[in-house]
């Protein structure tokens, strides 16, 4: 783009320049430039004006030094000053005025130590020490509690899970962990440990009284969760009067919606209906 601006002012730059500045500039820039140099002069540090100063203050830091070594130096021994030997005082060597040191021993002033038991003896009552501490130790030790005390502890439910999966790990039930376990499904107050109950038992469908659990459960069951668990587990078994128990769930009114609807899906796949 062409700036005519430019061109006009490179046209006419003799016009321009035939102007001089006045006299009085050029003497306000000379007390200006003074002013300036009179400034720097003041600011100059006091190293730039006494130049000797860095040099005063290095040799007192070196006196400082040398002094702090002579008087740390001064008090400490040398290795090569022996120590003073010490003899025993002799009969001849002791000072006048002082009777010498009766070395006779009197028999009646004199107590002899009583004997040391032998070793083996030492030994012996030490194992003993330590036996008779074990024996304690172990007879004061906590018990552990029996699983129908942890299961029935209603103040942990971690407790009676942690007994739960200790009669499972066991892999064979009696007919007293059978009754404990029925017991916890039907009236425990965490659904979580019913559940783990009902799990261990069904894992036990061989036991003779196992189907009379599950059917007195059916009946006494009130958590509607277990009720379906137990309905999933007993499908699996073929016998008439789990299968009335079933229907009378069904036709039940006040059963729960959804454990109606499984058992009689269970009855319609077994084709009891």
């Amino acid at each position: 783009m062409k700036d005519d601006l430019k061109d006009f002012v490179n046209k006419h730059r003799d016009e321009f320049d035939h102007l001089d500045p006045s006299a009085d500039v050029l003497q306000r820039l000379h007390a200006q430039l003074q002013t300036d140099r009179d400034r720097i002069n003041k600011n100059k540090t006091v190293f730039q004006r006494l130049p000797y100063i860095p040099w005063l203050a290095a040799a007192s830091l070196l006196v400082a030094v040398l002094s702090a070594y002579w008087l740390f130096n001064i008090n400490r021994p040398t290795t090569d000053q022996p120590l003073a030997a010490t003899k025993p005082l002799t009969d001849e060597h002791q000072p006048t005025g002082h009777a010498p040191a009766n070395t006779s021993t009197n028999p009646i002033e004199t107590e002899e130590a009583p004997p040391l038991s032998p070793p083996s003896q030492q030994a012996a009552a030490k194992v003993s020490k330590n036996l008779h501490s074990r024996t304690n130790a172990v007879l004061t030790a906590p018990q552990t509690p029996s699983f129908a005390t942890r299961l029935r502890d209603s103040s942990s439910a971690s407790t009676r899970l942690a007994a739960i999966l200790e009669i499972e790990q066991n892999q064979q039930l009696d007919h007293r962990s059978l009754t404990l376990l029925a017991q916890t499904m039907n009236r425990d107050g965490n659904t979580n440990v019913r559940l783990a109950a009902l799990d261990v038992l069904g894992q036990h469908l061989d036991q003779p009284d196992i189907v009379d659990i599950f059917q007195k459960s059916l009946v006494e069951q009130d958590d509607p969760l277990v009720q379906l668990g137990i309905i999933k587990i007993v499908s699996q078994l073929d016998d008439g009067e789990i299968d009335r128990t079933l229907f009378s769930l069904a036709e039940d009114p006040y059963t729960f919606r959804a454990v109606r609807d499984e058992a009689y899906a269970v009855l319609l796949k077994k084709n009891k209906l």
